[in-house]
């Protein structure tokens, strides 16, 4: 059996004009459109409005009734779904809660269609007396009903005054803007970001070791702080995440230890976070909750770090950006500011420093 049946009809061969003609052809634009959608891998969430979701209201022991509006989708099998942002036109149906975490599903039919009584006769008289089919709907928190193609847009937590929305929970989606609050944890990253990035600036100073280490955590850590492209894949967008979050942790092992727990416990998470990206059941909701904890941990290990590498080099083997430390020299002949008569069999005088670009080179 096809998958997709894209058989049109041949015009040329035909004499007579029949309904069942057209009909074919309807069905044949149909699973083309579903061929291009599947086999491109076009699938989720395109827009679903912030408050797009009704709060469950108890219908019974663990029914409740929900309301979306606003809600534009494709089905894994190509169905197109689309929830006019309308009250008068919103979705409603009955899901029932039999666990704590209660997913919400949308689903297209792939076998009726729900009839339309008139279409728009004003626009084409021929139309007069025409019915119309639009595709079937519905809501549910189970998704085994193989005649419907179905796409999940929430999760709700129940507790003990009913089911309220779980905003952890981040639907897949075709892009980064088209749910509110998988922007708004976008938003949060980048804010963090600037945090870190401002307290690697505060926290610098001119001594080469600690300069050269912030500079390389604040270029690694950079990307994150720009704005981002509400058109990119969110996928896309968490695997830079996920590769600023690699530098991150190579440049921090690659330094010396400053015996914190709080260093230890921030390479940790960076190594948990990069472990669960990894895995092929990881979603944006928990992937944006675990960067976000990366994050924080970075901003509090970053002064202690950077003091710790200062700190644990010697004084006199500090060097600083543009300049040497001086360290007095002893006199070898026990007497400072006497010179002698003649240099004739003294060793050459150490030619001095030469500045090159702010750094410093010897010969």
């Amino acid at each position: 059996m096809r998958k997709f049946d894209l058989v049109s009809v041949d015009w040329d061969s035909v004499r007579l004009m029949q309904g069942g003609q057209f009909k074919q052809e309807t069905f044949y634009l149909e699973e083309l459109v579903r061929w291009t959608l599947q086999r491109g891998r076009i699938a989720g969430l395109l827009h679903l409005a912030d408050d797009a979701i009704s709060r469950p209201s108890p219908e019974g022991d663990r029914l409740y009734s929900v309301v979306v509006r606003g809600c534009l989708a494709v089905g894994r099998q190509g169905q197109i779904i689309e929830i006019p942002d309308d009250s008068s036109l919103a979705l409603r149906g009955t899901i029932e809660a039999e666990t704590t975490l209660v997913p919400l599903y949308i689903g297209a039919s792939l076998t009726e269609r729900t009839p339309e009584p008139h279409l728009y006769s004003s626009v084409d008289t021929g139309l007069l007396g025409c019915r119309g089919l639009r595709p079937t709907y519905q809501l549910s928190a189970d998704n085994s009903d193989a005649e419907f193609d179905w796409v999940q847009i929430a999760q709700f937590e129940k507790t003990t005054t009913g089911l309220s929305v779980d905003r952890t929970y981040i639907p897949e989606t075709m892009f980064l803007s088209s749910h509110a609050g998988q922007w708004r944890a976008q938003q949060e990253v980048r804010a963090l970001t600037r945090q870190a990035l401002d307290l690697l600036v505060k926290h610098s100073s001119p001594a080469v070791q600690r300069y050269a280490a912030a500079a390389a955590l604040a270029g690694s850590l950079g990307p994150l702080a720009g704005v981002a492209d509400g058109n990119l894949s969110p996928r896309i967008y968490m695997g830079g995440v996920g590769g600023v979050l690699a530098a991150q942790r190579i440049q921090i092992l690659a330094l010396p230890s400053p015996g914190l727990k709080i260093y230890q416990d921030t390479v940790n998470q960076l190594e948990d976070t990069l472990d669960y990206l990894e895995t092929a059941e990881w979603t944006m909701g928990q992937a944006f909750v675990m960067v976000r904890e990366c994050l924080d941990r970075l901003i509090s290990l970053y002064p202690p770090l950077l003091a710790a590498l200062e700190a644990a080099i010697p004084a006199p083997e500090r060097r600083l950006l543009g300049h040497e430390t001086v360290v007095a020299a002893r006199d070898p002949r026990g007497s400072q500011g006497i010179q002698p008569a003649s240099r004739e069999n003294d060793p050459p005088a150490e030619e001095a420093p030469r500045r090159t670009g702010g750094f410093m080179w010897r010969k």
